[in-house]
């Protein structure tokens, strides 16, 4: 498949689509593989991912928090000082540094599924805008499933553990 068109990722990204046009020209241009660090992926990962709609990734990355943490009761009956903060640090991180380029791999994949429906014209910018953009709605509800999930998973941890 040949790379987004300018237009395509407009409709599709939405309103921040020129902060990732720069972000993305090198890939786009097949002159390389950088794309930037993402401030939002890194400060704000659990919400950023879902809110660009990758959802797959946003599962990923809140099953693995979710590992550490089970992980971490389970060999930890005191986590060491400084561990969280650690996990929170390297995860932000790689968000931050790769998120660029994931956000271009799923909106490349996203345009490349709806330019095979052989929609055309306006059709394909209705479609393009309907499945990219942004929902804060999606990602709070997220996060709110992650904490939970989180919440009960390690009290279910504590309780068969028999700690604190």
């Amino acid at each position: 498949m040949s790379a987004p068109t300018e237009q395509e990722i407009r409709a599709f990204v939405g309103k921040k689509s020129g902060y990732y046009l720069s972000k993305w020209s090198a890939l786009l241009s097949s002159e390389g593989h950088e794309a930037g660090f993402n401030v939002a992926g890194f400060w704000l990962p659990g919400l950023w991912l879902p809110y660009r709609k990758m959802y797959k990734a946003t599962l990923i990355f809140y099953g693995i928090i979710i590992t550490e943490s089970i992980l971490e009761r389970i060999f930890f009956k005191e986590p060491p000082a400084g561990l969280g903060i650690i996990v929170s640090i390297a995860g932000a991180m790689i968000c931050g540094v790769y998120g660029n380029r994931w956000y271009y791999s799923h909106t490349y994949n996203k345009i490349g599924k709806l330019r095979r429906l052989n929609l055309s014209g306006e059709s394909l910018s209705q479609a393009l805008r309907r499945c990219g953009g942004t929902r804060l709605v999606t990602a709070i509800g997220f996060l709110m499933m992650f904490l939970i999930i989180e919440i009960l998973t390690s009290s279910a941890i504590s309780v068969l553990l028999g700690i604190g």
